[in-house]
């Protein structure tokens, strides 16, 4: 089956809709039948596969999102730069920040190039902007205090019990 892509007469362009690609299928199903020749077989369902469902996988299986999740959490649970990459160690977290630009690598993954802090897409995650807000913390919690805290969030982000609310609150607004 040959079809020409423009109309010899009017010379416009050739359009096909899905409907006209089925009626081809099958013309050609016949004619294949007809004369003793191979049906190709196509599958009946599609992969379903789209760019929405690329993107909840990758949300789900991306670095930089546990990157991200663990760089807010020691954000919060650390009072000095060293103590933060002490911290980071602590949850499997390479910083490293001797180069021009601070990477990390997530240790025991697949993970396999370092990222960039400029690369995670926020400027709170870069080297000068997460300083600024680790000494704005007045709370210092040890290292095994960290990991026990991230074990118990990590756990009940497991069982489904997270809610999707994030709030910034401010020494003056906790009374307790």
């Amino acid at each position: 089956m040959v079809l020409n892509a423009t109309d010899p007469l009017t010379l416009n362009k050739f359009h096909q809709n899905k409907n006209d690609l089925e009626r081809l299928k099958e013309i050609s199903d016949n004619i294949s039948k007809e004369y003793g020749c191979k049906i190709i077989v196509r599958p009946e369902q599609k992969l379903g596969n789209s760019h929405k469902n690329y993107l909840v996988y990758l949300a789900k299986n991306s670095y930089r999102k546990e990157i991200k999740n663990k760089l807010e959490f020691l954000m919060n649970h650390s009072h000095t730069w060293e103590d933060f990459k002490e911290k980071a160690r602590a949850l499997n977290l390479k910083v490293d920040d001797t180069k021009k630009y601070t990477t990390y690598l997530l240790e025991g993954s697949e993970q396999t190039k370092k990222i960039r802090d400029r690369s995670l897409k926020n400027d709170k995650f870069l080297k000068e902007n997460l300083k600024e807000r680790i000494e704005k913390n007045t709370i210092g919690y040890s290292v095994e205090e960290v990991v026990k805290l991230w074990n118990d969030k990590e756990s009940i982000q497991e069982k489904g019990q997270e809610k999707e609310i994030e709030m910034l609150l401010e020494h003056w607004q906790v009374t307790k």
